[in-house]
């Protein structure tokens, strides 16, 4: 793999591989709808749209003709955080492909019919996104859950009103927003990839634009947090019309999460929370309470989430058995798993080596999350020494939070009120 800083702002991380496909994506990672002004909610989206819509020599007709008579798929998506533009297709249209893509980033071309013909496309996906009840349902949850200024609120659809209202000229002031902004990383994996043609054709892109990519003090930080911050709760019971009958039930505990502590992290999340694993085999498969749970590590807010669906009536027996299992280390901690999932992870990383793309999606994590560049190789190393103290020092640190442990349950049925953890 390789990386490569073309100038302070402007990354290239390329994974040469002996492929017949060759996968494109250009990463904006502080060019999403976060970033927007309040006078542009849902606008980002909206340019995002119209800059895949056509080149400076080919119109939308002409450029979908194109791509499908050359077999280039090429797309662009919108996140709170990041904006993106993909391309992939047979490594011998390379050049084509790498042309395209950088042209609609560095030098996009709008026009009034593209504008007209997606104004109406994100209109309908905004009404129809939000009449999904699920999305409904995630969203009212979020309000209760959050303050309203958190990251987990921010909806990406924006206004339908404000989007309506868009003019050809606000993609220009938003454009040269995210450029201004966000760092930009070039990410590509396969065959036929020339890193000398990239460079080259950025630096003709940038030539008179340099300071915009040279001055790292303009830009946020790679590894920027979008801030979040929760309402005032230890028990959160959401009776929704839209719920399950039974529970939804999320647990959260505090825990400090770090580049340091990332791969036994990872290894602590296999021996407890997965299959398997410590606590997930015990409420499944010893005491039957669960089908199953989920458990993530949140660097935004520090804390392991740990998520399962259950028949109200049993919400404290699995609450009690979490605090159970994560107040006596010895009696619940299994060597044999510990050093089986350590194997477990050697192989997951190898498989994942292997497959077009990975190492640099990994790579790119590490840089967003941490802001540290990491490749699988260091990282596996970092898992090999991961030590039985590494794990307790993780397991200490949640059994310090169970007492001020969050729970939300969320059902229709009005039983979950009289929840008390």
């Amino acid at each position: 793999m390789n990386y490569i800083n073309i100038t302070p702002t402007i990354h290239l991380i390329s994974q040469p591989l002996d492929r017949k496909k060759v996968n494109i994506e250009v990463i904006l990672p502080s060019g999403g709808s976060w970033f927007e002004d309040p006078k542009d909610r849902g606008r980002k989206h909206l340019l995002e749209h119209c800059i895949v819509s056509r080149t400076k020599d080919l119109d939308f007709q002409q450029l979908k003709d194109y791509t499908f008579r050359e077999n280039i798929y090429v797309n662009a998506y919108t996140g709170p955080k990041t904006m993106g533009f993909e391309a992939g297709g047979h490594y011998l249209d390379f050049y084509k492909m790498i042309d395209l893509i950088l042209e609609v980033v560095f030098e996009p071309t709008f026009d009034q019919k593209d504008l007209n013909r997606e104004k109406e496309i994100v209109l309908r996906e905004i009404s129809e996104r939000r009449g999904d009840p699920n999305y409904k349902l995630h969203y009212d949850i979020m309000k209760q859950v959050f303050t309203p200024d958190s990251s987990d609120n921010h909806e990406t659809l924006g206004d339908s009103k404000l989007v309506s209202e868009t003019k050809i000229e606000d993609f220009s002031r938003l454009h040269k927003h995210n450029l201004e902004k966000s760092h930009i990383y070039i990410c590509i994996s396969g065959g036929g990839i020339d890193n000398d043609y990239i460079i080259n054709k950025i630096n003709s892109y940038i030539l008179d634009k340099h300071e915009l990519f040279a001055n790292e003090n303009l830009k946020n930080p790679v590894d920027f947090t979008l801030p979040s911050s929760y309402l005032p709760f230890t028990t959160l019971p959401i009776v929704h019309k839209l719920a399950h009958k039974h529970a939804e039930v999320t647990v959260y505990l505090d825990m400090p999460i770090s580049w340091k502590n990332d791969p036994s992290i990872k290894i602590f999340n296999n021996l407890y929370m997965k299959y398997g694993g410590i606590l997930y085999d015990r409420l499944r498969d010893e005491l039957g309470l669960v089908y199953g749970i989920s458990c993530g590590f949140s660097k935004k807010h520090q804390q392991s989430i740990i998520s399962f669906s259950s028949e109200i009536q049993n919400i404290n027996t699995i609450i009690e058995e979490i605090k159970k299992t994560f107040s006596d280390f010895e009696t619940y901690f299994k060597p044999q798993k510990f050093d089986e999932f350590k194997n477990v992870l050697y192989k997951q990383q190898e498989i994942a080596e292997d497959a077009p793309g990975s190492m640099i999606n990994f790579s790119l994590s590490t840089l967003q999350n941490y802001g540290k560049l990491e490749s699988y190789e260091d990282y596996t190393n970092r898992i090999k020494n991961v030590t039985k103290e590494n794990i307790k020092e993780i397991y200490e640190n949640l059994a310090n939070s169970l007492d001020t442990m969050k729970v939300v349950i969320v059902s229709n049925n009005l039983e979950i009120k009289e929840f008390k953890k």
